[in-house]
Parts: structure tokens; sequence; C-alpha cells
């Protein structure tokens, strides 16, 4: 079994390269969505070429089939709970490490929300079979 480590430099809804890519404030961009069926182990966030106003959210949604979005949440037995945002007012180059709070599901797609304008890079690093 074959363990091999994957980059994906992350595209917006349209297609668009997520590359020194301009953010407006209030507006969200969603990534492309990304089958990560085949993902095993570890996966991280890089987001580097962070400018301008800063101060970006990123959550993420998971899908069983690529077109219908859901935001994770957990259980206890009694009532659901967001698992919340993978960061909040992000204002710097950042490695992220999603391994730990990542729902694994067949399709999931990030969504990159500034209060500010700000500009961005972001790869998604995993581990896939």
């Amino acid at each position: 079994m074959t363990r091999l480590p994957n980059v994906i430099n992350l595209k917006d809804a349209d297609g668009a390269e997520i590359k020194s890519y301009a953010l407006t404030s209030g507006t969200s961009v969603y990534s492309e969505p990304l089958q990560t069926r085949y993902m095993i182990g570890w996966q991280a966030l890089n987001i580097t070429d962070v400018g301008g106003s800063d101060d970006i959210d990123i959550n993420y949604e998971v899908s069983l089939d690529g077109k219908t979005w859901f935001t994770p949440q957990s259980t206890n037995g009694t009532s659901l709970t967001s698992l919340g945002s993978i960061v909040v007012a992000l204002t710097a180059d950042a490695w992220i490490d999603l391994s730990t709070r990542m729902v694994y599901a067949p399709w999931t797609r990030f969504q990159f929300d500034p209060d500010a304008n700000s500009t961005i890079t972001a790869q998604y690093c995993h581990q896939e079979e």
C-alpha cells in the first residue's frame, strides 16, 4: 500500500487559482470542491502571501455528492454543535494542521471569509492512497 503526499493549488468555485488572490471585505470565496474520498492520514492548509488589511476567517464544508454542502457538526446525544471555524482572523502566513479537526467526507470545500480586503495564496496538502 503506497501513501503519497499530495499538494493541490486551490482554485475558487469558478476555477480561478487562489494565488495572490484578492479577497474583498465581506465577500466569501469558496474553493472548488475537492474529492477527498481517498485521503488518509494528515492534511493541512498552507496559506501564504497574506497581505492587505488581512483578518481572514477560514471555514470548511463537507458533501456526499460534491453539490449539497453541510457545515460539520458534532453531537453530545442531545443537541448539535458546529465544529466551528478552522481559523478566525488570520493575519499572517500559516501552515494549518487539519488532521485532528477535519471530518472525513467524500467531498470538501473551503470558505475564505475576509473581514477586510486581503490577498492570499492557498494550498491543500494531504496524504492519499
